[in-house]
């Protein structure tokens, strides 16, 4: 049928047409390029030599890769328009779905680190992929002759049969391996070729379809989708993490402790099918299954072991690592209660992964990856049956594949889920049901992740007030029940929490915990967006920051459609209230997002950008116009493919033909170790780095040699992983000082500390001097309190050269060192002398942390800037020296030197007009100083700068 607008094509046809032709373009001039033979030498027509001379190379294979790139594009281009004119008009609504995996790729290829040759040509399937597609779309186009409703459709399911067939082979052929080891030896024999002939078979039964009428075609549609989908059940199975390959023998990790998560997962693969199957009540009409979109993530996405390349899964990395390894542990073995004893950094979700793979595993450290790995998995399964019920099965598995998995995407999937489950179902004829379920819902996030749900749970409030109001017309006396039964729980909640009991206190703790923390946030873990520009970025700067906060446009863009929707009185709907939960939702994360802009990769901004294109904005799209759905996920396609080489989290189309092959080999980075035969139990048995043993082993065998059993020691290295391997609780408030910065979680922890002092206090393992926050500048309340400790002889420096301790007298394993040796080891341990604009920023903040400071009455000399002279009333210690200061324009760093018993503190700061705080007792010989009543400090400041006035301070320690 003739196109009655052929004479004035639609943009989005042409482009469409055009786009498609340069795809099949390139992949025909790539595959061409490809089976040429050798390039022969360029022709010389004389004795000259240049760079090809010297290479022995020709332009040959150039020459061939534009003649047919241009060819083939042109007749392409040329051939879907005739076809789009005389056939189909609304080819190019199929033929925009068909090109996704090649801008996919193309964006994957903008930031992507340099590689070989050969392996940048293997990246380029995903574009003989999208040529496939394309070639697919012509076809049905061809067949079908005519130009009806359904052809739209049809011909989209007709694209997504072959891709669902390939995922489904490659789900039940990883699955079933990873269920059974001896079978993954026969299956792991198999070519990418034997996956190839489900989906080349179900694709020719699909073109066979469009021949059909469109009911019949409709049906036939309909079975092949069931039948492409089935398989995506096998999914689960890849939850099991691959085998590791030893001397030859297949062997399970994840210190598994028998066969029950095997079985376990194979259950549940099977109600995944029975799922899939009962999902298929339209016979004449194609659907995805919710359960299949589950299953095909889960293999796609955690296929490989679910590891993120970042340090949270790099047990190296004793601080990332140690924050999901120690919290189960802690509460288990150790009765440390969560927020009451401890502060889990992320949330009672760090107890859930240790439970989980203490549940199923040995609980060693070999089974955290294993726990991960479930964790992540649940929540993809619940993200993926809201998400596919609102979206629809196909856009839920395009937006949860473009979204990247970085270590805060479970609970964001979580909060994905809560905002479609709930909001969606507005309309509900039970609203009391609905508000129990809200307020169940919104405890768990906000136990699971303090910050992300307890944001996730406000910005459902104006539903909850909608539902409220609804409950109150429609179903008072049940609303006032469930309101009596809700109370009388929290009250009994709280009075047992007077007492110690219940999950009273814990939620106390937490809610102290969110209050103390907030305020400290953005000083103590941010950084300033604009340092970014000056770093060697992936894109230009400018380029790179716009990139990875695009959400920003996403907030902006809902803000000014719900204030349209306002000034047009359309603000009914369910999607009103999507708008405005993921709205507020944006707004209130802005302090947590911009608090880590990193200095390098995507940062949270990134990670907030990807979230609000791949899942919110679509959710917001499908309640208000679900034909725009399509449009959506384009929008989100281009700035996710451009962000996901940052997050390392790119679909790799080779990896993935190879994923039921995949297994983890021995190599020098890694082998198969027994944590018990190296004399670290706790480590379990599996791969793992040798350097791994080198960082525990020596303080392990100290803590072990010198503590009994019912001991413990504090460590102050950061590497809170140390307190698994040792099995040994942790005294204070976290295992990492460093996330103590708040005054009452120090003070807390001293009279924890006081009450029952460790005889060891871990001060160096040969790797602190490094960190740039040492617990002089993060926790100085504990610090100076073992400094008082140290000074009183409850503490003795230790050393062996490498690691450095306090310990108890008589408790050290060799003689301890003089006291003026020691403190030189701690300050060359814990002295920063580069304090860069701290005591001006302390400055500016003077009016708030006056509290901390006890000012000292004295007499401040000043010697035109060149000493200052502090003579006190009465002898005392001088914590903090105040300098006002006026500078012209940007000076330079300015120098203070004084004297400390027999050491000779400085610092390098850089002034500013102001007051500046001098923090002297960072260093530990000015904190061990013997009480003074004078001092003198030569002072070194630039011309631009001159002091006016000077005061003195010494720290209030609880």
């Amino acid at each position: 049928m003739p196109d009655a607008n052929a004479g004035t094509p639609s943009v989005s046809a042409l482009s469409g047409s055009l786009i498609a032709g340069l795809v099949l373009g390139g992949a025909a001039a790539i595959a061409a390029v490809a089976v040429a033979g050798p390039v022969a030498p360029a022709h010389h027509p004389s004795f000259v030599a240049g760079e090809m001379s010297l290479l022995g190379l020709g332009k040959a294979l150039e020459s061939r890769f534009v003649w047919t790139l241009m060819l083939v594009a042109g007749l392409a281009f040329a051939g879907l328009e005739t076809l789009r004119h005389r056939v189909q008009p609304e080819l190019h609504k199929v033929l925009w779905p068909a090109l996704m995996p090649a801008v996919y790729w193309l964006t994957n290829r903008v930031i992507a680190p340099p590689a070989p040759v050969a392996e940048a040509m293997g990246d380029t399937i995903w574009l003989f992929v999208s040529a496939g597609l394309i070639a697919l779309t012509a076809a049905s186009a061809l067949l079908a002759r005519q130009t009806d409703a359904a052809w739209v459709r049809d011909a989209r399911w007709g694209l997504l049969v072959p891709v669902l067939a390939t995922v489904s082979g490659i789900a039940v052929l990883t699955g079933l391996g990873r269920l059974d080891l001896d079978l993954f030896a026969v299956l792991s024999g198999w070519s990418v070729w034997h996956l190839a002939w489900f989906p080349v078979l179900l694709t020719a039964l699909c073109l066979f379809s469009f021949t059909l009428p469109q009911t019949a075609r409709g049906t036939r549609l309909a079975r092949l989708t069931l039948a492409a989908q089935l398989g995506l059940a096998a999914g689960f199975l890849c939850l099991l993490l691959p085998p590791a390959e030893v001397d030859g023998a297949l062997l399970r990790q994840g210190g598994l402790s028998g066969p029950a998560l095997p079985i376990l997962l194979a259950l549940l693969s099977v109600g995944a099918a029975v799922g899939i199957l009962r999902g298929f009540r339209t016979p004449d009409r194609p659907t995805l299954s919710p359960w299949a979109v589950a299953g095909a993530l889960i293999a796609l996405k955690l296929g490989d072991g679910g590891a993120i390349a970042y340090a949270m899964d790099n047990p190296l990395d004793l601080y990332h690592h140690g924050e999901w390894l120690i919290p189960w542990d802690q509460f288990w073995r150790h009765g440390v209660i969560p927020y009451v004893d401890s502060a889990p950094s992320h949330g009672l979700i760090n107890l859930a992964v240790g439970a989980v793979a203490a549940l199923v595993g040995d609980g060693t450290m070999v089974g955290l990856q294993q726990g991960q790995l479930l964790v992540r998995g649940a929540c993809l399964t619940v993200a993926s049956l809201v998400l596919g019920r609102l979206l629809g099965g196909p856009a839920a598995l395009l937006a949860l594949v473009l979204l990247p998995f970085s270590g805060r995407t479970p609970i964001l999937l979580l909060v994905a889920s809560a905002f479609g489950w709930f909001i969606a179902r507005t309309e509900t004829r039970h609203p009391v049901a609905w508000l129990c379920a809200a307020l169940a819902v919104c405890i768990a996030l906000v136990g699971l992740a303090p910050g992300q749900g307890a944001i996730a749970s406000v910005a459902l409030l104006p539903v909850i007030v909608l539902m409220l109001w609804r409950a109150w017309q429609g179903q008072r006396r049940p609303l006032i029940v469930a309101m009596a039964v809700a109370i009388t729980v929290f009250a009994l909640v709280g009075v047992l929490g007077l007492f110690g009991h219940g999950p009273g206190p814990v939620l106390r703790a937490q809610i102290r915990f969110i209050l103390e923390n907030r305020a400290l946030y953005e000083a103590v873990h941010g950084l300033p967006w604009t340092a970014s520009f000056t770093r060697d970025m992936p894109l230009g700067p400018v380029a790179w920051e716009v990139l990875r906060a695009l959400w920003i446009p996403v907030a902006a863009g809902l803000l000014g459609a719900l204030v349209l929707a306002a000034t047009r009185r359309e603000m009914r709907g369910a999607w009103i209230f999507m708008g405005v939960a993921v709205l507020i939702y944006l707004l209130g994360t802005i302090g947590h997002t911009l608090g880590r802009i990193d200095l390098g990769g995507p940062s949270r901004t990134g990670a907030q950008t990807v979230f609000a294109l791949a899942i919110l904005l679509p959710m917001v799209v499908a309640l208000r116009a679900p034909r725009h759905l399509l449009p959506a996920l384009w929008l989100a396609l281009v700035p996710i493919g451009l962000l996901s080489p940052a997050f390392r989290a790119v679909l790799d189309p080779q990896a993935l033909a190879h994923l039921h092959q995949s297994r983890d080999r021995e190599d020098a980075a890694r082998q198969w170790i027994d944590g018990a035969a190296e004399g670290i139990p706790a480590l379990g048995t599996g791969l793992m780095s040798p350097s791994l043993i080198v960082l525990v082993k020596p303080v392990h065998d100290l803590v072990d040699s010198v503590l009994a059993d019912d001991e413990t020691y504090l460590d102050l290295t950061e590497r809170n992983a140390n307190y698994f391997y040792l099995r040994r609780p942790v005294p204070v408030e976290s295992g990492a000082v460093a996330t103590m910065a708040t005054r009452g979680m120090q003070t807390r922890s001293i009279a924890r500390l006081r009450a029952d002092p460790p005889p060891l206090v871990l001060v160096d393992a040969g790797y602190t001097s490094g960190q740039p926050f040492p617990p002089p500048l993060r926790t100085p309340l504990l610090y100076r309190t073992l400094m008082d400790e140290l000074a009183a002889g409850r503490y003795e420096v230790w050393t062996d050269g490498t690691l450095t301790a306090l310990f108890a007298p008589g408790r050290a394993p060799s003689p301890t060192l003089p006291v003026a040796e020691g403190i030189a080891r701690l300050d060359g341990i814990w002295g920063r002398p580069k304090l860069d604009r701290l005591p001006t920023a302390w400055g500016a903040s003077a009016d708030t942390i006056a509290d901390d400071l006890e000012p000292l009455a004295a007499t401040i000399s000043l010697n035109d800037g060149r000493s200052v002279a502090v003579a006190l009333e009465r002898p005392g210690a001088i914590d903090f020296l105040g300098l006002t200061l006026s500078c012209m324009g940007e000076a330079d760093p300015a120098t203070i030197t004084w004297a400390a018993g027999k050491q000779t503190p400085s610092f390098i700061f850089s002034p500013s007009t102001g007051l500046a705080l001098l923090p002297l007792d960072i260093w530990p010989s000015q904190a061990l100083a013997p009480a003074a009543r004078t001092a003198r400090f030569a002072l070194s400041l630039p011309p631009a700068c001159s002091v006016s006035d000077g005061a003195a301070w010494s720290r209030k320690v609880p």
